[in-house]
């Protein structure tokens, strides 16, 4: 990647490009190396090491959820849950993803650990990309919105293990799936 070169492609100068390209760099979106700036190019010890950092955190910050979240969360996971049911009809995928991406957010607000919080938004560009993967290599069948209703239910009712429960079965469940593809030879190693 040419800061020139894209500066000249999107007729801007070269600080936005700049800027930008840092931006995807601090995303681990682009990765820097040798001198050059070069398009990510996950592969599955990536994709590993993600899923493993949210099996370490995103059960716990669900079983937290269950102690700590307040009605405003309440109601956005609920309205989240609304849009997310009318979005699988469509199957419009970016949809899904961002409204995929809000439903976690939410739980990792609700866990009242900024730290936790923190360390999961760091990753959540990756997270989603992996996210659209699943969805692709599934041809877009998913159990979204009864995975994430399940887990809501438990925060909701305020049993922490049974919401630690289902977040760990969501989460290894993506990881399933990328397994198989990488098995199948659809994903590098």
């Amino acid at each position: 990647m040419v800061e020139s070169r894209l500066a000249k492609e999107f007729s801007t100068s070269r600080t936005p490009i700049r800027e930008a390209l840092r931006m995807l760099v601090v995303e681990q979106l682009v990765k820097e190396g040798e001198g050059s700036l070069r398009v990510f190019e996950p592969s599955y010890a990536d994709f590993y090491e993600i899923y493993e950092l949210r099996l370490s955190m995103e059960p716990y910050a669900a079983k937290l959820a269950a102690a700590r979240w307040d009605e405003d969360i309440a109601l956005r996971i609920t309205d989240n849950l609304q849009q997310t049911s009318a979005v699988l009809e469509g199957q419009r995928r970016i949809d899904i993803i961002q409204l995929n991406s809000e439903f976690h957010q939410c739980i990792w607000e609700a866990c009242r650990n900024t730290r936790i919080q923190r360390m999961l938004e760091n990753v959540s560009t990756l997270i989603q990309y992996y996210c659209l993967l699943v969805l692709r290599i599934n041809q877009l069948q998913t159990n979204l919105f009864a995975e994430h209703t399940a887990i809501w239910q438990a925060i909701a009712s305020g049993d922490g293990e049974l919401a630690y429960q289902r977040m760990q079965d969501h989460v290894e469940k993506d990881l399933r799936i990328l397994d198989v593809a990488r098995q199948e030879g659809r994903m590098q190693r």
